[in-house]
């Protein structure tokens, strides 16, 4: 029912935000290596 569906648009969302967050924590992270490999 309507419940299901914004269980599922809910879990896409939170999905989509999980994949931004350990990108920004990947770019963040090869940032700080090359700072220390410098």
């Amino acid at each position: 029912g309507e419940e299901g569906q914004w269980q599922r648009i809910y879990i896409k969302i939170k999905g989509e935000e999980g994949r931004n967050s350990e990108r920004e924590r990947a770019r963040s992270w090869l940032q700080s290596e090359t700072v220390t490999f410098r």
